[in-house]
């Protein structure tokens, strides 16, 4: 028998991200089993079902939190000890693995190499792609995946429906929502639908959007959020804020994206008494604490309003600002002609150790414009 990989790679790095400091004792305790189960056995391709478990939910935690070069580690692990040639799942959570980390090259290579292609693993290629711009590449494997005669399922329209979103492809778009009806997974599933309401509304087919909204089964928050954002995008307020409206009606509660785009459309209708609502519902919920874009939505909001004191309020109890937060602020004050308080919001955004970007300097050039700086 070889001798047992150093587990040097499975001791947490505590200094890289705080989630880490968790994983440590599992991890030690994985590559502990998987070794006993080898030496138990002679034999270092062997591992029991229980450690088989423990290793795809370890590839899953890492692929959720895109921690690349634990990804790596784990691709080295697995080549070391022979599993990842022995075991189909493991070979398609190694590719999930990568595909959500953004290794897009890596797991193109670990798809490449597989012992059997399965729906599940080319989805996760596919899904791999959409989620990261690269939709060429996701409708060509989309293809490739027909031409081995395997059927999609409603996760692979789903990536498909999201990549034709992205590239305004309404042609690939219809001919898949055409697939789907046939199908009658549209009855079955709200993820479809909700896909379906995005792509015809960023495809500019607002009024289609609507129509698979209105589809059965039922309406779900992301499908509401989907047709909300649809029609603010359009330009169409007071139909995203009736929607609001409607879907309160129907007792469905708000989660942060149905906020955020009501806050957009009351910033942009200058619906303060509306926005003011929302402000308090977000605080009720705590959400502040964990959603620096949802803060920097009210200080916009607050700015579109032409209520600069609400503004200045909103952002000073941020638990966290960034660069977008300051600049918020800072266009606020120099749009309304207060240069000098966005100069002052400037010196205290570098104090922060905060870096300008090309919207910060657009704004404060029109302060200095005003103050004659």
């Amino acid at each position: 028998m070889g001798e047992a990989p150093s587990s040097s790679w499975l001791k947490a790095d505590k200094n890289l991200n705080p989630s880490l400091r968790n994983d440590e004792a599992a991890d030690k305790n994985l590559h502990s089993r998987i070794n006993a189960a080898a030496a138990a056995n002679d034999d270092d391709d062997h591992v029991d079902v229980q450690d088989r478990r423990a290793l795809l939910s370890l590839m899953k935690s890492y692929g959720k939190r895109k921690l690349r070069k634990r990804a790596g580690m784990v691709h080295s692990y697995l080549l070391k000890t022979g599993l990842f040639s022995k075991d189909v799942y493991v070979e398609t959570g190694l590719l999930s693995m990568y595909a959500k980390c953004g290794c897009l090259h890596e797991a193109q290579e670990v798809f490449d190499g597989l012992s059997t292609r399965t729906i599940v693993s080319w989805n996760a290629l596919i899904s791999g792609y959409a989620q990261h711009g690269v939709n060429e590449k996701a409708l060509s494997c989309f293809q490739k995946m027909r031409e081995e005669g395997l059927a999609p399922d409603a996760i692979t329209f789903v990536c498909i429906l999201k990549s034709c979103s992205s590239m305004g492809n309404i042609e690939m778009g219809e001919e898949i929502c055409a697939e789907i009806c046939k199908t009658g997974l549209l009855r079955k599933d709200m993820l479809l639908q909700t896909a379906l309401v995005d792509m015809y509304a960023k495809c500019g087919m607002i009024e289609k959007s609507r129509q698979m909204f209105d589809e059965p089964p039922k309406r779900s928050i992301e499908s509401w959020n989907a047709l909300i954002s649809g029609y603010i995008n359009h330009g169409l307020i007071n139909e995203a804020l009736e929607g609001f409206a409607q879907m309160r009606a129907e007792g469905l509660s708000s989660d942060p994206v149905t906020f955020l785009c009501i806050l957009k459309a009351c910033g942009l209708a200058q619906s303060l008494s509306l926005g003011e609502v929302i402000h308090v519902e977000i605080m009720k919920q705590n959400l502040l604490e964990r959603d620096v874009i949802l803060g920097n939505a009210l200080i916009d909001m607050y700015v579109k309003c032409s209520m600069l004191e609400r503004a200045q309020e909103a952002h000073d109890k941020l638990p966290r600002r960034n660069v977008i937060s300051w600049s918020t602020l800072i266009s606020g004050y120099a749009q309304h002609g207060f240069g000098d308080k966005a100069l002052d919001c400037l010196r205290k955004m570098k104090d922060e150790g905060l870096s300008s970007n090309v919207t910060t300097f657009i704004f404060v050039l029109k302060a200095c414009g005003s103050t004659g700086s």
